[in-house]
């Protein structure tokens, strides 16, 4: 049985609205990627990502392993259309597949015993269980693009309320704010400066990578969004959009005060990310060991926080035992990664 398993190829899917994450298992290496795949859009990138994947391993024995958030796209008419269409993207190919439910169990597709609604925007569930096995108190938050998740661990048992998107937004574990497709003003409405009041167009002119690119935050190989306009990258451009969001045109000569803004906003979002792991800190009052875990490709900020609030900061791929090869790490793909340590800690028969 062990001796089969080796030669298995694992793949771990982890189907987002805009990106798809991935991790490829082969000899007791990993390589993790982030690839661009707007399914608002159509499926077809999706598809051409997931044959092309399959297709470098086709003389092999494959196993995918899926989890998602991407079935809540509007090219779907609901959630559980799009599990059904995500999953039949799988069930056409000759490889065995398996999906993730929220009780931790993956199921085989070709099954049809499972709901869909077990199955959609869990990919979170992915990442506690990987934890629970780790670590006996800890919050996590895997802050990326769009969203951050919060995981609560408390002598070792997952104790979060969250059975859906409604109930982890209700129960401040799901947060809708992340370090790139953030609009500005789901942050904040104004910004004060100099005895000035700066308003904020609730328009997509720019978003929250647009503030962390001008301050040097992010590292090329993370800076992976789309930028609102369209156009590149650049810090001339980054400003330009920022202005554009302030009711103003861009001048050598603003730079500063676009510094000085940046600066602000980025300590405003810091300070909703803290308030609410201040919330979820009361359940651990009579706990003194916890620790706050870092995950995403927004992990530095869960750094800066710790370090402003003198709590104890661990990373993710702290607890990776894998040698892991490429550009990205797992802790840029949490769920992914934690799904290939599912399917090795707890089935010897896939």
């Amino acid at each position: 049985m062990k001796t089969t398993k080796r030669l298995n190829i694992y793949i771990a899917w982890d189907i987002g609205g805009a990106y798809t994450k991935f991790a490829i298992e082969t000899n007791s290496q990993i390589k993790c990627y982030i690839q661009k795949c707007e399914l608002w859009k159509d499926l077809s990138e999706l598809k051409s990502l997931i044959s092309n994947v399959s297709n470098r391993y086709k003389n092999k024995k494959i196993i995918h392993l899926i989890t998602m958030s991407g079935e809540m796209c509007d090219i779907f008419d609901n959630r559980n259309i799009g599990v059904k269409n995500l999953i039949n993207i799988f069930k056409k190919l000759s490889s065995s597949s398996y999906v993730l439910q929220h009780n931790c169990s993956l199921i085989n597709i070709k099954s049809n015993e499972y709901a869909y609604d077990n199955i959609a925007s869990m990919n979170w569930i992915a990442t506690s269980k990987f934890l629970t096995d780790k670590i006996d108190n800890a919050i996590a938050l895997d802050i990326g693009s769009t969203t951050t998740d919060i995981i609560l661990i408390k002598n070792k048992k997952l104790i979060n309320k969250r059975k859906d998107d409604i109930t982890g937004l209700s129960n401040h574990e799901l947060l809708y704010s992340g370090i790139f497709r953030t609009p500005i003003y789901a942050l904040t409405q104004e910004i004060k400066y100099k005895n000035t009041i700066y308003k904020i167009i609730p328009e997509n002119f720019a978003n929250m990578s647009d503030i962390y690119r001008i301050l040097s935050y992010l590292h090329p190989k993370y800076d992976y969004s789309i930028t609102s306009d369209n156009r590149s990258k650049s810090m001339i451009n980054s400003m330009k959009r920022l202005c554009r969001v302030f009711g103003f045109d861009y001048h050598e000569s603003k730079k500063n005060l676009l510094f000085s803004l940046c600066k602000q906003i980025i300590t405003i979002h810091i300070n909703h990310i803290s308030s609410n792991i201040k919330y979820h800190l009361k359940k651990y009052k009579n706990i003194s060991d916890y620790k706050i875990i870092g995950a995403g490709v927004g992990k530095f900020l869960v750094k800066i926080i710790c370090k402003r609030n003198n709590w104890r900061y661990l990373d993710f791929d702290d607890f990776c035992e894998h040698k892991i090869i490429g550009t990205y790490k797992p802790s840029d793909i949490a769920p992914a990664y934690s799904l290939i340590y599912l399917v090795k800690k707890n089935y010897d028969d896939f």
